[in-house]
């Protein structure tokens, strides 16, 4: 592929920046083949997270960092997932006004069930203008009222998130369909919990507890 051949060009040239960037966009692409591609991606990730580590470009740094966090958030994998958040939030010039870094952040927080976090990121990440991160955050919000018994702005949330999600689709923008595919993550994790309830409850205990050692439900 082309983005092969750019690596290839970037080892030639022994330009890590190039191979940092070619890797990271191989990466996203592979991981949105599906579920069984997951761990290349994850390769791919973090060979070009290597790379970054021993640069001082921001901007390529903060696309490894959210690039992770997406892939750690489909993987269920929220401890991973906040870490490279916290990490991508870390290398922002303006911590005022990040927040596409805020709505990520906010997502693996979701993850991992603290809710008050995860809104607290989410709703400073609706002051943006970007469609794609105005509705990723009002799907987790949807969900988090849902989860927490407020029906009414559960409600109020998913009508913003599929009209936000319209919009993008009419204009055709990528992120829609990165959106839709993590909304089905989303969802089959929820299918998991409940068709694997003492699994589910086990790996809680395990990720977010790790202190407790007993095998009942965190209320």
């Amino acid at each position: 592929s082309s983005y092969q051949l750019a690596q290839q060009i970037g080892i030639q040239l022994k330009d890590s920046v190039l191979q940092a960037e070619v890797l990271s966009r191989r990466g996203l692409i592979c991981m949105e083949k599906g579920e069984e591609f997951y761990p290349e991606a994850e390769k791919m990730m973090l060979k070009a997270l290597a790379i970054v580590q021993k640069q001082s470009n921001i901007q390529l740094k903060e696309n490894v960092f959210s690039s992770l966090c997406q892939l750690y958030n489909w993987m269920e994998n929220g401890e991973k997932a906040i870490e490279f958040a916290k990490q991508n939030l870390g290398v922002q010039k303006d911590r005022t006004t990040c927040y596409k870094a805020f709505e990520l952040l906010g997502s693996a927080y979701y993850l991992i069930l603290q809710y008050d976090s995860a809104r607290y990121y989410l709703q400073k990440s609706l002051f943006t203008t970007d469609y794609a991160t105005k509705a990723g955050a009002y799907m987790y919000l949807a969900d988090i009222a849902k989860e927490q018994g407020d029906l009414a702005t559960s409600l109020e949330m998913e009508r913003n998130y599929s009209a936000y999600l319209d919009s993008m689709q009419k204009s055709r923008q990528p992120d829609a369909i990165v959106l839709r595919r993590t909304r089905d993550a989303k969802q089959q994790a929820k299918h998991n919990q409940q068709t694997h309830p003492l699994l589910y409850h086990k790996y809680i205990n395990n990720h977010i507890n790790p202190h407790c050692s007993c095998n009942h439900p965190i209320l």
